[in-house]
Protein backbone atom coordinates (compact mmCIF):
# COMPACT_ATOMS: atom_id res chain seq x y z
CA UNK A 1 0.00 0.00 0.00
CA UNK A 2 2.61 2.37 0.52
CA UNK A 3 4.93 1.43 -2.73
CA UNK A 4 3.87 5.05 -3.90
CA UNK A 5 6.45 6.01 -1.44
CA UNK A 6 9.17 4.60 -2.74
CA UNK A 7 10.31 7.02 -5.05
CA UNK A 8 9.12 9.82 -3.42
CA UNK A 9 11.99 12.48 -3.78
CA UNK A 10 10.86 15.05 -0.29
CA UNK A 11 11.40 12.06 1.85
CA UNK A 12 14.65 12.14 3.69
CA UNK A 13 17.41 8.75 2.69
CA UNK A 14 17.35 7.72 6.15
CA UNK A 15 13.65 7.19 6.46
CA UNK A 16 11.91 4.12 4.77
CA UNK A 17 8.66 4.80 3.30
CA UNK A 18 7.11 2.27 5.37
CA UNK A 19 7.84 3.77 8.55
CA UNK A 20 5.89 7.28 7.49
CA UNK A 21 2.89 6.01 9.14
CA UNK A 22 4.45 5.43 12.26
CA UNK A 23 6.36 8.58 12.44
CA UNK A 24 1.79 9.62 12.16
CA UNK A 25 1.13 8.12 14.97
CA UNK A 26 4.51 8.66 17.34
CA UNK A 27 3.63 12.61 15.96
CA UNK A 28 -0.30 12.22 16.91
CA UNK A 29 1.30 10.84 20.39
CA UNK A 30 3.27 13.62 20.98
CA UNK A 31 0.43 16.55 20.36
CA UNK A 32 -1.88 14.34 22.75
CA UNK A 33 0.42 14.29 25.37
CA UNK A 34 1.65 18.02 24.60
CA UNK A 35 -2.07 19.20 24.99
CA UNK A 36 -2.48 17.30 28.06
CA UNK A 37 -0.15 19.34 29.82
CA UNK A 38 -1.00 21.96 28.06
CA UNK A 39 -4.37 21.92 28.63
CA UNK A 40 -4.41 19.99 32.14
CA UNK A 41 -7.49 21.86 33.65
CA UNK A 42 -9.48 22.06 30.65
CA UNK A 43 -8.92 18.56 30.37
CA UNK A 44 -10.10 17.92 34.34
CA UNK A 45 -13.41 20.09 34.11
CA UNK A 46 -14.28 18.08 31.11
CA UNK A 47 -13.91 14.52 32.88
CA UNK A 48 -15.69 16.31 35.49
CA UNK A 49 -18.89 17.01 32.84
CA UNK A 50 -18.41 13.55 32.36
CA UNK A 51 -19.13 12.46 35.57
CA UNK A 52 -21.59 13.97 35.80
CA UNK A 53 -23.38 12.10 33.36
CA UNK A 54 -26.24 10.22 35.01
CA UNK A 55 -26.93 7.57 32.43
CA UNK A 56 -24.73 4.26 33.16
CA UNK A 57 -24.97 3.99 29.00
CA UNK A 58 -24.45 7.24 28.09
CA UNK A 59 -21.28 7.64 30.89
CA UNK A 60 -19.98 4.36 29.12
CA UNK A 61 -20.01 5.86 25.82
CA UNK A 62 -18.56 9.54 27.39
CA UNK A 63 -15.65 7.52 28.72
CA UNK A 64 -15.13 5.05 25.74
CA UNK A 65 -15.26 8.25 23.12
CA UNK A 66 -12.66 10.44 25.35
CA UNK A 67 -9.99 6.50 25.40
CA UNK A 68 -10.48 5.85 21.66
CA UNK A 69 -10.36 9.31 20.96
CA UNK A 70 -6.39 8.86 20.34
CA UNK A 71 -7.35 5.50 18.11
CA UNK A 72 -9.74 7.29 16.37
CA UNK A 73 -7.53 10.55 14.82
CA UNK A 74 -4.79 7.87 13.99
CA UNK A 75 -7.53 5.49 11.83
CA UNK A 76 -8.33 8.88 10.22
CA UNK A 77 -5.30 9.65 9.65
CA UNK A 78 -4.02 6.55 8.22
CA UNK A 79 -7.33 6.70 6.01
CA UNK A 80 -6.62 9.93 4.49
CA UNK A 81 -2.90 9.25 3.90
CA UNK A 82 -4.17 5.77 2.21
CA UNK A 83 -6.63 7.82 -0.10
CA UNK A 84 -3.50 9.87 -1.48
CA UNK A 85 -1.68 7.24 -2.22
CA UNK A 86 -4.67 5.17 -3.80
CA UNK A 87 -5.51 8.31 -5.67
CA UNK A 88 -1.68 8.90 -6.71
CA UNK A 89 -1.26 4.85 -7.76
CA UNK A 90 -4.57 5.03 -9.91
CA UNK A 91 -2.30 5.31 -13.78
CA UNK A 92 -0.50 2.04 -12.18
CA UNK A 93 -3.73 0.20 -11.39
CA UNK A 94 -4.68 1.17 -15.39
CA UNK A 95 -1.78 -0.15 -16.38
CA UNK A 96 -1.94 -3.33 -14.43
CA UNK A 97 -5.81 -3.59 -15.94
CA UNK A 98 -6.41 -3.63 -11.19
CA UNK A 99 -8.79 -0.54 -12.31
CA UNK A 100 -12.20 -1.89 -10.54
CA UNK A 101 -10.48 -3.47 -7.54
CA UNK A 102 -8.63 0.26 -6.80
CA UNK A 103 -11.92 2.23 -7.68
CA UNK A 104 -13.62 -0.29 -4.96
CA UNK A 105 -10.54 0.46 -2.48
CA UNK A 106 -11.10 3.99 -3.22
CA UNK A 107 -14.84 3.48 -2.64
CA UNK A 108 -14.29 2.02 0.68
CA UNK A 109 -11.77 4.41 1.95
CA UNK A 110 -13.61 6.90 1.06
CA UNK A 111 -16.84 5.36 3.21
CA UNK A 112 -14.86 4.87 6.18
CA UNK A 113 -13.27 8.56 6.17
CA UNK A 114 -17.08 9.71 6.01
CA UNK A 115 -18.29 7.55 8.81
CA UNK A 116 -15.16 8.80 10.66
CA UNK A 117 -16.32 12.37 10.33
CA UNK A 118 -19.79 11.83 11.32
CA UNK A 119 -19.19 10.00 14.27
CA UNK A 120 -18.34 12.84 16.40
CA UNK A 121 -21.28 14.33 15.35
CA UNK A 122 -23.77 11.64 15.91
CA UNK A 123 -22.31 11.11 19.83
CA UNK A 124 -22.17 15.24 20.16
CA UNK A 125 -26.10 15.02 19.20
CA UNK A 126 -26.72 12.31 21.33
CA UNK A 127 -24.89 14.15 24.56
CA UNK A 128 -27.20 17.44 23.17
CA UNK A 129 -30.38 15.18 23.49
CA UNK A 130 -29.25 13.89 26.79
CA UNK A 131 -28.16 16.90 28.09
CA UNK A 132 -31.83 18.88 27.07
CA UNK A 133 -33.63 15.45 28.62
CA UNK A 134 -31.52 16.10 32.11
CA UNK A 135 -32.55 19.66 32.01
CA UNK A 136 -36.36 19.16 31.45
CA UNK A 137 -36.11 16.64 34.29
CA UNK A 138 -34.56 18.80 36.69
CA UNK A 139 -37.02 21.78 35.89
CA UNK A 140 -39.77 19.05 36.13
CA UNK A 141 -38.22 17.88 39.31
CA UNK A 142 -37.56 21.79 40.62
CA UNK A 143 -41.30 22.16 39.97
CA UNK A 144 -42.57 19.43 42.12
CA UNK A 145 -40.68 20.40 45.15
CA UNK A 146 -41.54 23.83 44.75
CA UNK A 147 -45.37 22.70 44.63
CA UNK A 148 -44.86 20.80 47.51
CA UNK A 149 -43.41 23.06 49.67
CA UNK A 150 -46.08 25.32 49.37
CA UNK A 151 -48.61 22.67 50.32
CA UNK A 152 -46.95 22.41 53.29
CA UNK A 153 -48.24 25.38 54.63
CA UNK A 154 -51.63 25.01 53.57
CA UNK A 155 -54.55 25.83 56.44
CA UNK A 156 -58.36 25.54 56.41
CA UNK A 157 -60.59 27.01 58.40
CA UNK A 158 -62.82 25.53 60.52
CA UNK A 159 -65.43 26.80 62.95
CA UNK A 160 -65.65 26.09 66.95
CA UNK A 161 -68.00 27.18 69.21
CA UNK A 162 -68.77 30.10 66.35
CA UNK A 163 -65.65 31.34 66.15
CA UNK A 164 -63.62 31.12 62.83
CA UNK A 165 -60.02 29.46 63.12
CA UNK A 166 -57.39 27.63 61.44
CA UNK A 167 -56.09 24.38 61.10
CA UNK A 168 -53.14 22.63 59.22
CA UNK A 169 -54.75 20.59 56.08
CA UNK A 170 -53.47 17.46 57.18
CA UNK A 171 -54.31 15.58 53.82
CA UNK A 172 -53.03 17.94 51.74
CA UNK A 173 -49.70 17.98 53.80
CA UNK A 174 -49.71 14.72 53.51
CA UNK A 175 -49.52 14.66 49.94
CA UNK A 176 -46.92 16.97 49.89
CA UNK A 177 -44.72 14.97 52.15
CA UNK A 178 -44.94 12.03 50.36
CA UNK A 179 -44.40 13.52 47.04
CA UNK A 180 -41.42 15.27 48.54
CA UNK A 181 -39.96 11.63 49.64
CA UNK A 182 -40.49 10.48 45.80
CA UNK A 183 -38.45 13.15 44.81
CA UNK A 184 -35.91 11.63 47.32
CA UNK A 185 -36.08 8.41 46.21
CA UNK A 186 -35.58 9.24 42.22
CA UNK A 187 -33.05 12.26 42.44
CA UNK A 188 -30.11 11.63 45.10
CA UNK A 189 -28.76 14.96 43.63
CA UNK A 190 -32.60 16.83 45.52
CA UNK A 191 -32.33 14.01 48.57
CA UNK A 192 -30.12 16.11 50.79
CA UNK A 193 -32.38 19.73 49.91
CA UNK A 194 -35.18 17.43 50.27
CA UNK A 195 -33.90 16.17 54.05
CA UNK A 196 -33.50 19.85 54.91
CA UNK A 197 -36.62 20.89 53.74
CA UNK A 198 -38.43 18.22 55.86
CA UNK A 199 -36.37 18.63 59.01
CA UNK A 200 -37.31 22.51 58.66
CA UNK A 201 -40.96 21.47 58.53
CA UNK A 202 -40.60 19.49 61.68
CA UNK A 203 -38.90 21.97 63.67
CA UNK A 204 -41.29 24.77 63.12
CA UNK A 205 -44.16 22.51 63.40
CA UNK A 206 -42.81 21.19 67.08
CA UNK A 207 -42.23 24.13 69.10
CA UNK A 208 -44.46 23.24 71.50
CA UNK A 209 -45.54 19.76 73.01
CA UNK A 210 -49.16 18.36 72.38
CA UNK A 211 -51.71 18.40 75.39
CA UNK A 212 -54.60 16.38 75.69
CA UNK A 213 -56.08 19.20 77.65
CA UNK A 214 -59.81 17.62 78.03
CA UNK A 215 -57.36 14.47 80.18
CA UNK A 216 -55.35 16.96 81.71
CA UNK A 217 -57.62 19.80 83.35
CA UNK A 218 -58.09 17.70 86.21
CA UNK A 219 -54.55 17.45 86.92
CA UNK A 220 -53.93 21.23 85.63
CA UNK A 221 -56.91 22.07 88.60
CA UNK A 222 -54.65 20.01 91.07
CA UNK A 223 -52.16 22.05 90.46
CA UNK A 224 -53.24 24.87 90.38
CA UNK A 225 -54.98 24.37 94.19
CA UNK A 226 -51.45 23.39 95.02
CA UNK A 227 -49.59 26.67 94.34
CA UNK A 228 -52.40 28.78 94.90
CA UNK A 229 -53.05 30.02 91.39
CA UNK A 230 -55.78 30.28 88.48
CA UNK A 231 -55.01 27.78 86.25
CA UNK A 232 -54.44 29.87 83.08
CA UNK A 233 -51.57 31.67 85.69
CA UNK A 234 -49.68 28.06 85.38
CA UNK A 235 -46.75 28.18 83.06
CA UNK A 236 -46.23 26.50 80.44
CA UNK A 237 -43.43 24.06 82.18
CA UNK A 238 -45.98 23.70 84.88
CA UNK A 239 -48.65 22.40 82.65
CA UNK A 240 -46.17 20.26 80.96
CA UNK A 241 -45.20 18.61 84.12
CA UNK A 242 -48.58 16.88 84.66
CA UNK A 243 -50.23 17.21 81.30
CA UNK A 244 -51.41 14.03 79.41
CA UNK A 245 -48.96 14.45 76.51
CA UNK A 246 -50.57 13.40 72.97
CA UNK A 247 -48.53 11.93 69.69
CA UNK A 248 -47.74 13.78 66.98
CA UNK A 249 -49.72 15.08 64.23
CA UNK A 250 -50.28 12.21 61.22
CA UNK A 251 -47.78 14.84 58.84
CA UNK A 252 -44.95 14.81 61.27
CA UNK A 253 -45.05 11.62 62.22
CA UNK A 254 -45.33 10.63 58.41
CA UNK A 255 -41.55 12.84 58.00
CA UNK A 256 -40.52 10.83 61.31
CA UNK A 257 -41.50 7.55 59.19
CA UNK A 258 -39.41 8.91 56.30
CA UNK A 259 -36.32 9.38 57.56
CA UNK A 260 -36.20 6.46 59.35
CA UNK A 261 -36.79 4.59 56.22
CA UNK A 262 -34.76 6.61 53.67
CA UNK A 263 -31.79 4.53 53.48
CA UNK A 264 -34.30 1.44 52.80
CA UNK A 265 -35.90 2.94 50.03
CA UNK A 266 -33.01 4.06 48.10
CA UNK A 267 -30.04 2.07 49.35
CA UNK A 268 -26.80 4.03 50.14
CA UNK A 269 -28.44 7.21 51.30
CA UNK A 270 -26.94 7.26 54.56
CA UNK A 271 -23.90 7.14 53.47
CA UNK A 272 -24.11 10.01 51.06
CA UNK A 273 -25.49 12.19 53.38
CA UNK A 274 -22.14 11.82 55.59
CA UNK A 275 -20.43 11.96 52.20
CA UNK A 276 -21.66 15.32 51.87
CA UNK A 277 -21.40 16.32 55.79
CA UNK A 278 -24.91 16.16 56.07
CA UNK A 279 -27.21 15.08 59.26
CA UNK A 280 -30.86 14.87 60.04
CA UNK A 281 -31.33 17.95 62.34
CA UNK A 282 -34.02 17.52 64.65
CA UNK A 283 -32.96 20.13 67.42
CA UNK A 284 -35.17 21.28 70.10
CA UNK A 285 -38.50 19.32 68.92
CA UNK A 286 -40.99 17.83 70.95
CA UNK A 287 -41.92 14.56 69.62
CA UNK A 288 -43.05 12.48 73.00
CA UNK A 289 -44.93 9.42 71.94
CA UNK A 290 -42.96 9.27 68.26
CA UNK A 291 -43.10 5.76 66.73
CA UNK A 292 -39.49 5.20 65.47
CA UNK A 293 -39.48 1.62 65.81
CA UNK A 294 -36.94 0.22 63.43
CA UNK A 295 -35.81 3.54 62.18
CA UNK A 296 -32.54 4.36 60.89
CA UNK A 297 -31.57 7.37 61.69
CA UNK A 298 -27.95 7.43 61.88
CA UNK A 299 -26.21 10.40 63.38
CA UNK A 300 -28.79 12.41 63.75
CA UNK A 301 -29.00 15.69 66.06
CA UNK A 302 -31.61 15.68 68.85
CA UNK A 303 -30.41 17.54 71.36
CA UNK A 304 -32.68 19.24 73.49
CA UNK A 305 -36.02 17.62 72.42
CA UNK A 306 -38.46 15.90 74.27
CA UNK A 307 -39.21 11.89 72.73
CA UNK A 308 -40.76 11.15 76.23
CA UNK A 309 -42.70 7.78 75.74
CA UNK A 310 -41.29 7.24 72.40
CA UNK A 311 -41.21 3.72 70.56
CA UNK A 312 -37.43 3.23 69.52
CA UNK A 313 -37.27 -0.34 69.68
CA UNK A 314 -34.37 -1.47 67.25
CA UNK A 315 -33.88 2.03 66.16
CA UNK A 316 -30.27 2.92 64.73
CA UNK A 317 -28.62 6.26 66.18
CA UNK A 318 -25.19 5.17 66.33
CA UNK A 319 -23.65 8.32 66.30
CA UNK A 320 -26.47 10.62 67.42
CA UNK A 321 -26.30 13.74 69.54
CA UNK A 322 -28.68 13.21 72.32
CA UNK A 323 -27.25 15.80 74.85
CA UNK A 324 -30.34 16.95 77.15
CA UNK A 325 -32.42 14.87 75.28
CA UNK A 326 -35.78 13.71 76.90
CA UNK A 327 -36.33 10.37 76.86
CA UNK A 328 -38.32 9.38 79.89
CA UNK A 329 -40.30 6.13 80.00
CA UNK A 330 -38.81 5.65 76.26
CA UNK A 331 -39.05 2.03 74.35
CA UNK A 332 -34.91 1.54 73.47
CA UNK A 333 -35.21 -1.86 73.61
CA UNK A 334 -31.95 -3.33 71.17
CA UNK A 335 -31.71 0.50 70.20
CA UNK A 336 -28.41 1.07 69.09
CA UNK A 337 -26.67 4.17 70.55
CA UNK A 338 -23.03 3.36 70.17
CA UNK A 339 -20.88 6.25 70.09
CA UNK A 340 -23.69 8.42 70.74
CA UNK A 341 -23.72 11.78 72.86
CA UNK A 342 -26.16 10.84 75.58
CA UNK A 343 -24.53 14.34 78.02
CA UNK A 344 -27.36 15.55 80.32
CA UNK A 345 -29.82 13.08 79.39
CA UNK A 346 -33.29 12.78 80.83
CA UNK A 347 -33.82 8.55 80.76
CA UNK A 348 -35.71 7.99 83.86
CA UNK A 349 -38.06 4.74 83.55
CA UNK A 350 -36.52 4.51 80.01
CA UNK A 351 -36.54 0.78 78.93
CA UNK A 352 -33.48 0.18 78.30
CA UNK A 353 -32.92 -3.91 77.59
CA UNK A 354 -30.68 -5.51 74.84
CA UNK A 355 -29.78 -1.37 74.26
CA UNK A 356 -25.99 -0.74 72.55
CA UNK A 357 -24.31 2.07 74.39
CA UNK A 358 -20.63 1.05 73.77
CA UNK A 359 -18.65 3.83 73.29
CA UNK A 360 -21.49 6.35 74.28
CA UNK A 361 -20.35 9.39 76.50
CA UNK A 362 -23.33 10.12 79.56
CA UNK A 363 -21.81 12.44 81.61
CA UNK A 364 -24.36 13.80 84.35
CA UNK A 365 -27.43 11.36 82.54
CA UNK A 366 -29.97 10.53 84.29
CA UNK A 367 -31.56 6.59 84.61
CA UNK A 368 -33.24 6.60 87.63
CA UNK A 369 -35.44 2.99 87.50
CA UNK A 370 -34.63 2.56 84.04
CA UNK A 371 -34.22 -1.38 82.87
CA UNK A 372 -30.67 -2.20 81.79
CA UNK A 373 -31.26 -5.65 81.59
CA UNK A 374 -28.50 -6.81 79.07
CA UNK A 375 -27.51 -3.53 77.70
CA UNK A 376 -24.54 -3.37 76.05
CA UNK A 377 -21.94 -0.94 78.47
CA UNK A 378 -18.38 -1.55 76.52
CA UNK A 379 -16.48 1.92 77.15
CA UNK A 380 -19.53 3.99 77.71
CA UNK A 381 -18.58 7.16 79.66
CA UNK A 382 -20.39 7.78 82.61
CA UNK A 383 -19.58 10.95 84.82
CA UNK A 384 -22.34 12.26 87.33
CA UNK A 385 -24.21 10.07 85.80
CA UNK A 386 -27.20 8.64 88.06
CA UNK A 387 -28.24 5.42 88.36
CA UNK A 388 -30.24 5.16 91.34
CA UNK A 389 -33.22 3.19 91.46
CA UNK A 390 -31.86 1.36 87.88
CA UNK A 391 -32.83 -2.61 87.85
CA UNK A 392 -31.15 -5.38 86.24
CA UNK A 393 -27.59 -3.93 85.99
CA UNK A 394 -24.61 -6.28 86.58
CA UNK A 395 -21.86 -5.59 88.63
CA UNK A 396 -19.95 -7.07 84.98
CA UNK A 397 -21.39 -4.03 83.12
CA UNK A 398 -20.24 -1.21 85.35
CA UNK A 399 -17.00 -2.97 85.06
CA UNK A 400 -16.89 -2.49 81.33
CA UNK A 401 -17.92 1.25 81.89
CA UNK A 402 -14.96 3.95 81.89
CA UNK A 403 -16.49 5.92 84.77
CA UNK A 404 -15.25 8.38 88.13
CA UNK A 405 -16.41 9.19 91.71
CA UNK A 406 -19.07 11.62 91.38
CA UNK A 407 -21.42 8.82 89.54
CA UNK A 408 -24.22 7.64 91.37
CA UNK A 409 -24.62 3.95 91.83
CA UNK A 410 -27.06 1.65 92.46
CA UNK A 411 -27.78 1.21 96.26
CA UNK A 412 -26.04 -2.08 97.03
CA UNK A 413 -23.69 -1.49 94.35
CA UNK A 414 -19.90 -0.26 94.63
CA UNK A 415 -17.67 0.98 92.17
CA UNK A 416 -15.40 -1.16 90.62
CA UNK A 417 -11.42 -1.53 91.24
CA UNK A 418 -10.79 -1.56 87.76
CA UNK A 419 -8.04 0.73 86.09
CA UNK A 420 -10.94 2.25 83.65
CA UNK A 421 -12.68 3.64 86.99
CA UNK A 422 -11.19 6.25 88.78
CA UNK A 423 -12.50 7.55 92.43
CA UNK A 424 -11.95 10.96 91.67
CA UNK A 425 -14.60 13.75 90.95
CA UNK A 426 -13.11 15.00 87.95
CA UNK A 427 -13.68 17.92 85.72
CA UNK A 428 -15.48 17.34 82.67
CA UNK A 429 -12.41 18.13 80.54
CA UNK A 430 -10.55 16.00 82.94
CA UNK A 431 -12.77 12.91 82.45
CA UNK A 432 -13.11 13.72 78.21
CA UNK A 433 -9.54 13.01 78.45
CA UNK A 434 -9.42 9.87 80.53
CA UNK A 435 -11.91 8.40 78.55
CA UNK A 436 -10.43 8.89 75.80
CA UNK A 437 -7.28 7.23 76.77
CA UNK A 438 -8.67 4.66 78.63
CA UNK A 439 -10.80 3.24 75.82
CA UNK A 440 -7.80 3.72 73.20
CA UNK A 441 -5.96 1.59 75.59
CA UNK A 442 -7.66 -1.03 76.28
CA UNK A 443 -9.39 -1.46 72.67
Amino acid sequence: MFKGLDNATWLPSWLPADMVPWLLLLVILFIAVFMRFKWGHRIKRQLAILNGIQQPALKLLAWMSLVLSPLWAAILILDMYSLWLLTGSLSDAAALGEVRQHVLSLLGLVVTFVGLLAAPFVIFIIFMAERRTRATEESYITGRISDAVTQLGMERTVWEDGLQNTEPNLEVRLGAIYTLERVAIESRRDHISVMETLCAYVRENTRAPRFDEDASKEEWAKLAKKKKKQVWDLTPNEKASVATLMPPRPDIQAVLTIFGRRDERALGRIDYEMSQNFVLDLRGCNIALADLNNANLGPVLLDGSNLQGASLSVAKLNGASLNHVNLQEADLFKANLSDASLNGAQMQRSWLDWANFQGARMVMARFQEANFSAAEMLYAGVKAADFTGVTHLSGEQLKVMIGDGSTILPKGMKQPTVENWSNKDMSSEAFLSFWQSTKNKLA
